[in-house]
């Protein structure tokens, strides 16, 4: 039997071949020196017993040591073609037989898997865009230019994009899509009387946003109380942020004691806190909530007139 000892290259001129060197030996593992030998090589998908997808053969001489340097793809085809061959669709084999007297007569020398080297011929599908348009893109985009990427035309807010197949336009992403800072502020007065143990709405510190995903709220709020008693009594205030309904977690929520003096009536106070928030992307309403915290006197929360005291609630977007 004829043994080989082979190896594999690429080409790196532009046509569909690559490079094959194999030395031939005898049954003893002595060389065929500078003898004709015969090969037909057999490019074969899937597995190593798989279908022939091309075929071609080659005679050749070898030299004082018994090395032949063969290009696949430039021998006498026997079926199949070689340019049209999807390297990037299925897995490949090369199958080897030769003739050892230079005939036609081959014998089996063995299949093994093309891996990554020529692959590389995959990459020919790019070849023939005309590269000074790719180089005056941003130019090309800025007017619509309809020689972009040969018929390819992209407007100013896109770029052409690859996908493995065909160019195409793709809109270029805004890193500031989403993000967002709003203020609402107080229409009313809030009054927290004894009795109201429950916690509800500052009138206008509201708001309904929209959250693109993987982003971050930030919710600050502040405003001003004003105890309404005289004498030594006080009010106390429970302020809370609520999101969907719902105080969200820790923090976000602040307790206010004004208290009044015998020498000053309607002492003024104020509340001011903030909490960042991770949520859902989609819709979400925050708002604002107070209620008694167990005073004496009642508590005037806010107003819608009065800019000094008058709430805020600020939201702020942040994309990440």
């Amino acid at each position: 039997m004829i043994s080989l000892l082979a190896s594999i290259q690429l080409l790196a001129q532009a046509p569909d071949q690559f490079k094959y060197q194999a030395i031939a030996r005898d049954n003893g593992g002595a060389i065929l020196a500078n003898q004709a030998v015969g090969f037909e090589i057999s490019i074969l998908q899937n597995s190593a017993g798989g279908t022939s997808v091309y075929t071609e053969t080659h005679a050749v001489t070898t030299n004082d040591n018994g090395l032949v340097n063969l290009s696949i793809g430039g021998g006498a085809v026997v079926s199949g073609d070689f340019s049209t061959i999807d390297w990037g669709g299925a897995i490949y084999f090369l199958q080897v037989k030769m003739d050892a007297t230079g005939g036609t007569a081959y014998a089996l020398m063995g299949s093994s898997q093309l891996l990554s080297v020529p692959y590389a011929l995959n990459a020919k599908t790019v070849s023939s865009i005309d590269w000074t348009d790719v180089q005056n893109v941003p130019a090309d985009l800025a007017d619509g230019d309809s020689d972009v990427l040969g018929n390819l035309a992209c407007s100013a807010n896109e770029i052409a994009f690859y996908n493995g197949t065909d160019w195409v336009c793709q809109a270029i992403p805004d890193a500031t899509d989403g993000q967002d800072a709003t203020d609402a502020y107080g229409t009313g007065q809030l009054v927290l009387t004894i009795s109201t143990t429950s916690y509800t709405l500052i009138p206008g510190l509201s708001q309904t946003i929209t959250v693109p995903a993987d982003a971050k709220v930030y919710v600050s709020t502040y405003g001003g109380v004003q105890t309404n008693g005289t004498g030594t009594t006080y009010g106390i205030g429970d302020f809370a942020i609520f999101v969907d309904g719902a105080i969200n977690g820790s923090g976000g929520q602040q307790r206010i004691v004004s208290a009044n003096t015998q020498g000053l009536a309607n002492m003024i106070d104020n509340w001011s806190f903030g909490k960042t928030y991770t949520l859902s992307a989609g819709t979400h309403t925050i708002e604002v909530r107070a209620k008694d915290g167990g005073g004496t006197a009642d508590l005037n929360v806010s107003s819608g007139s009065a800019p000094l005291i008058q709430g805020v609630l600020s939201v702020v977007i942040i994309n990440q």
